[in-house]
């Protein structure tokens, strides 16, 4: 599933894709990722939960 996954990410970069530009999509598609299953795991915060955190911080 990820090989393809990664294919089709550089099937739909231009041609004059450098390295640097593909390891940037895959490293952008990593943090989708992760971000998408602390979501489905209930692992965030809201936006009050993060400002209580802050002002307690102070």
């Amino acid at each position: 599933m990820i090989k393809e996954e990664v294919i089709s990410l550089i099937n739909r970069l231009p041609e004059t894709a450098t390295l640097e530009d593909i390891m940037y999509e895959l490293y952008v598609l990593q943090k989708h990722k992760n971000a998408m299953a602390a979501i489905e795991n209930g692992d965030v915060l809201t936006v009050d939960e993060v400002k209580g955190l802050l002002l307690r911080q102070q």
